[in-house]
Parts: C-alpha cells; structure tokens; sequence
C-alpha cells in the first residue's frame, strides 16, 4: 500500500466514523423531535380539558344567582295568589 493509499484510506476511515456519529446525533434530534411532538399534543388536550373545567366552574359560580332568581320568582308567585286569593274571598263574601 503506497502512503497516497494509506492516506485515502485513513481519510475514508474518518469520514465513516464522521458520518457514524452524525447518524447518531440525528437519531438522538429524532427522538427529541417526537418527544416534543407528544408533549404538544399532551398541551392541546389539558388546554381542551381546562376550558371545560373553566365554563363549569362558571356555571357553578352563576348557580346560586340562578337560585336566587328562582327564590324571588316564588315569592312574587306566593304573594301575588295570597292577594288574588284575598281579592276573591272578599268579592265571595259580599265585599263588591
């Protein structure tokens, strides 16, 4: 083997392990690559999962206003059939 040949052959030797550890760093990219694509996909479903906890939240924080309006309805209810009531009883007996 003349030195021009034991040159190339080294050289090429090099090269090869160049491009080994290349592979092996794109590999390690690789896997990064789709350990961020899950974390994303893992954001999106918290994000999803958030926004129903956030309305229901909103919808148990307005529950007792509802409950509320649901009270002063009975009662302006009760108060207008106690009148109505005594407005027919008093005709009933005679009062008109």
């Amino acid at each position: 083997m003349t030195d021009g040949d034991r040159e190339i052959f080294e050289r090429l030797t090099r090269s090869e392990a160049s491009v080994k550890s290349a592979h092996k760093r794109l590999d390690v990219v690789e896997r990064l690559t789709q350990s961020v694509s899950d974390m994303v996909s893992e954001i999106r479903h918290m994000r999803e999962d958030i926004s129903l906890v956030q309305s229901e939240v909103n919808e148990m924080k307005n529950r007792p206003g509802k409950m509320w309006d649901k009270f002063i309805g009975a009662v302006i209810g009760a108060v207008g059939t106690a009148l109505t009531a005594g407005v027919i009883s008093y005709m009933i007996q005679g009062g008109v």
